[in-house]
């Protein structure tokens, strides 16, 4: 083997000399001459088995990651963040705390909560085991009281609308039956006077009124007649209130009359100073009667709302 490669360099040489090559061509030569040469006669058979296998490729990039979803956190409520738990990039798990806001108003607004609510245990422990003497023994003095102070304000009312009953009685019959020719019967006409001519219908008006007053009148005394604690009940209230508006009304119809009163032989100067004097009065009196009624309906109407308080506690 030696022997053939050294020839074969031998002739190689001879051929340099002779030819002209390049020195690529060169290397190509000397290297397949060198395959060519290098082997040995060994015929054994190399084997080789093809099966798939894991393919690792390692890639290096540069980039910004970006999460394959996110969530958009917040308070229910306003306030400033006392804590955070969590810092980027750690793992979270659900129910995990992240972050705290403070809470100090909240806070004091559960303890005021669950104070109430303890006050009204604490009752209704007292409730299931029964009241204590004491406090039945003042509950029921507020209870007594109470109906003493309720007594007091019916009994007041009641006299208001007798009151009121005397005064349209007494303004009726002395400052307006003045005015009218035979005020009780059945046709009781205003007298005589000078009616201005944009109250032509005043006349009729004004007989009409003292009918129904004297109607009125006679059936509200048998009312107030009956009128005691005992039966007394909300139409005593709405009776007499009615009858005062409409006294009210009928008197400002009457000062009309009074008011356009004018000097003539059967009418004198005095006479209509003396009408204007009474009328105006008798306005005053019913005004106030209006007045007392409502104040003593409404101090009744209170006293029963504090005894029926008194009387659930």
């Amino acid at each position: 083997m030696k022997n053939i490669v050294k020839n074969a360099l031998s002739n190689l040489k001879r051929f340099i000399k002779n030819k002209k090559l390049s020195i690529p061509a060169l290397i190509i030569l000397v290297v397949a001459l060198y395959f060519a040469f290098s082997g040995t006669n060994d015929n054994t058979v190399k084997a080789v088995t093809i099966k798939p296998t894991d393919f690792t490729q390692e890639v290096r990039l540069t980039g910004k990651v970006v999460a394959q979803s996110k969530v958009s956190m917040g308070f229910e409520t306003s306030g400033r963040v006392s804590s955070v738990n969590v810092k980027v990039g750690d793992v979270v798990q659900k129910g995990k705390t992240l972050a705290s806001v403070s809470n100090g108003d909240l806070w004091a607004s559960v303890q005021q909560k669950q104070a109430q609510v303890d006050a009204e245990m604490a009752k209704l422990s007292e409730v299931s085991n029964g009241s204590r003497q004491e406090d039945v023994a003042i509950a029921e003095s507020d209870v007594a009281s109470a109906k003493v102070t309720s007594d007091q304000a019916l009994q007041s009312l009641i006299d208001q609308i007798k009151d009121s009953y005397s005064k349209f009685d007494d303004v009726m019959r002395s400052k307006i039956d003045q005015l009218y020719i035979s005020p009780d019967t059945a046709y009781p006409n205003i007298k005589n006077f000078d009616i201005p001519l944009d109250n032509a219908n005043l006349p009729n008006k004004l007989q009409t009124a003292r009918n129904d007053a004297g109607i009125m009148n006679k059936k509200w005394a048998n009312s107030v007649n009956s009128l005691n604690i005992i039966n007394f009940n909300d139409t005593y209230v709405t009776e007499a209130k009615t009858n005062l508006a409409f006294m009210r009304d009928w008197l400002n119809d009457v000062g009309i009359v009074v008011v356009s009163l004018s000097n003539n032989p059967s009418v004198t100067a005095t006479q209509i100073a003396g009408y204007k004097t009474d009328i105006s009065a008798a306005r005053s009196t019913i005004l106030t009667a209006i007045s007392s009624l409502n104040s003593a309906d409404q101090s009744y109407r209170t006293a029963v709302v504090a005894l029926k308080k008194s009387q659930d506690q």
